[in-house]
């Protein structure tokens, strides 16, 4: 009765006890490639930069990848940022606006994973696009002390990460830096 099991353990002060370990295997063949581009422009006191991050693929079938079940990336297929700042070293302001996108996809992560559709694929978690902003200002009266205020997701738009994980919102901070 059960599944004939032993265990290897080293002798060794890390390795003393004979817990199982689980972990992934590798198993079949998949075709996957990506392209990672940026671009930043400065204007004098002002900057703008963007970011685009693609992959050809998020999600392998069992079929597709020739082994005994789906593969997820668990990441984005697209994503990317633009953003517009601005410094004045002189007067020690300094602001940034920041768009992301993330375009939504498929998990397999243990026991996080995203429904099965009938087509076989994974639903996705939802796409999303939010705005961060950040002011950050160098006191007259000393220097090197200096306060900024950010906030992520400006717009409080509900969304997530990764499956099993709450919904994110507004996210502000202040910083007091000497």
């Amino acid at each position: 009765p059960g599944v004939p099991l032993g265990t290897v353990v080293p002798g060794s002060d890390l390795t003393s006890n004979s817990d199982i370990f689980l972990t992934y295997r590798n198993f079949g063949s998949v075709d996957l490639w990506g392209a990672d581009v940026a671009l930043d422009l400065l204007f004098g006191n002002w900057t703008a930069s963007g970011t685009l991050s693609l992959v050809n693929h998020d999600f392998f079938t069992a079929a597709e990848a020739m082994g005994p079940t789906d593969i997820a990336i668990n990441a984005s297929k697209a994503k990317g940022t633009v953003s517009f700042g601005y410094r004045d070293p002189v007067g020690g302001l300094s602001a940034e606006v920041r768009g992301r996108f993330v375009k939504g996809f498929p998990i397999n992560s243990g026991v996080y994973v995203t429904p099965l559709l009938q087509d076989g694929t994974r639903e996705s978690i939802k796409s999303y696009g939010l705005l961060d902003a950040q002011v950050s200002y160098r006191m007259p009266f000393n220097e090197h002390l200096r306060a900024t205020v950010s906030a992520e997701n400006l717009l409080n738009n509900n969304y997530t990460t990764f499956v099993g994980l709450p919904q994110l919102g507004r996210l502000i901070m202040t910083k007091l830096q000497f």
